[in-house]
């Protein structure tokens, strides 16, 4: 039931966080058969949460045991899809209990459910895709073992950020063709099953990899996270609409990613490592060709009110929100999963509260409740638009050849 509550809230939420969420393939998602997801796990709750709030079915999830134990999080966890799946470092007591869910896992996909896999086994963000575990070729094996008949497919999706811990950043998601299990000999006990299960798990890895934006050497990371959310800003330009199904900002990512992980480095790449040049752009969020984009100041006058109001209504719950992430979260990785979290849990509160302050103190706090939404978006509207005005300075900070080098990159990537 709270699955279905807080599914729409959510999707408001992350529509608001994102500057665009972009998913390919959406026309590949089955209604109609019970599905094993696989992806790939950048970022602590994020993606079961795209996907859970933007994809045309309900999910089910395979998540770390040990989070059960906290019986307030327990509720909350089975209330939302959530299936525990225990490691070796549980305990061996608690490994006995997967044989168990499993089979709660197995009913559910025999009812039709879709159940997410994160192939990884954990979480980190890192430009590349890593090692899959064998587990859903498992989960695939114990369904058709028990019923042979079963319609399961196997879902592979991929899943990129732009940089998930930046407010109006994007995402990223593409969605494959389905994969049919009953193309590899997993049936049964003899010796080929285990090959058949590491097959269908590379043929998995092979696929997601082409959604993701891989980079092979490490080293050139941060030089990458640097340059990528410039280079795509222009894909994705009005504050609407927020979804998007074009692969053109994949693509993008992808050939940045290629350009990078060349074995000779060319001049091209050269530039882009420069540290002169870095520093320059460090200066500014994005950049891009002042007449492609306009800012309009008379509108940056008349926004600067409402950005006033928007501050004075959100104080409060933003505050609290931030300072709950930034004490509690210890990983980089779970920090936008905490922190939108935490703004929906104490925006919840702040409403209620202005609903009790309004039904027993005075009805002006009605007023704030009605302006707490039109605040936030007129307040986006206001940054976004500063953005623009910007650009043109931002460009500008740079040399006439590094304003021709920096256009030969974006042919490069095919703008």
């Amino acid at each position: 039931m709270l699955y279905y509550i807080l599914r729409p809230i959510a999707r408001l939420f992350l529509k608001i966080y994102y500057k665009k969420i972009h998913i390919i393939g959406m026309e590949h998602i089955p209604t109609d058969r019970p599905l094993l997801i696989a992806s790939n796990h950048p970022n602590g709750f994020l993606e079961p949460c795209i996907m859970a709030c933007f994809f045309p079915i309900s999910l089910h999830f395979l998540t770390r045991g040990d989070l059960f134990n906290n019986p307030v999080l327990k509720v909350i966890l089975d209330s939302t899809h959530q299936i525990p799946i225990f490691r070796f470092r549980d305990g061996f007591n608690a490994l006995r209990k997967n044989k168990e869910n499993l089979n709660i896992a197995n009913d559910k996909l025999n009812n039709g459910a879709a159940i997410m896999i994160f192939l990884e086994g954990s979480t980190e963000y890192v430009r590349k895709l890593r090692k899959f575990q064998k587990g859903l070729g498992r989960m695939a094996k114990s369904l058709l073992d028990e019923k042979e008949d079963s319609t399961v497919g196997l879902l592979p999706v991929a899943i990129n950020f732009s940089d998930p811990n930046i407010f109006r950043s994007s995402v990223v998601v593409k969605v494959f063709p389905v994969k049919e299990p009953k193309d590899y000999a997993i049936l049964g006990e003899n010796k080929e099953v285990n090959k058949e299960i590491s097959r269908l798990t590379t043929d998995l890895y092979e696929t997601i990899k082409d959604g993701v934006i891989h980079l092979e050497n490490s080293d050139n990371e941060k030089v990458f996270n640097t340059w990528y959310p410039r280079f795509m800003y222009d894909a994705y330009p009005a504050t609407h609409p927020i979804m998007n199904h074009k692969e053109e900002i994949l693509k993008r990512g992808k050939k940045l990613a290629e350009l990078m992980d060349t074995e000779k480095p060319t001049e091209l790449f050269s530039f882009l490592q420069d540290k002169d040049v870095i520093e320059k752009l460090n200066d500014h969020h994005y950049f891009w060709d002042a007449e492609k984009m306009q800012g309009s100041r008379f509108l940056q006058v008349l926004l600067f009110p409402f950005l006033i109001i928007a501050t004075i209504v959100n104080v409060i719950p933003i505050s609290l929100a931030k300072y709950i992430t930034n004490t509690t979260v210890k990983k980089k990785v779970f920090y936008s999963s905490v922190l939108i979290a935490a703004i929906l849990s104490m925006y919840a509160a702040y409403t209620l509260i202005l609903i009790l302050l309004g039904c027993f103190v005075n009805k002006l706090f009605f007023v704030i409740i009605a302006v707490i939404p039109f605040s936030i978006y007129l307040s986006i509207q206001y940054f976004e638009n500063r953005e623009k005005l910007e650009y043109s300075n931002a460009w500008n900070d740079f040399t006439k050849e590094e304003q021709q080098k920096i256009t030969a990159v974006k042919k490069y990537l095919g703008k």
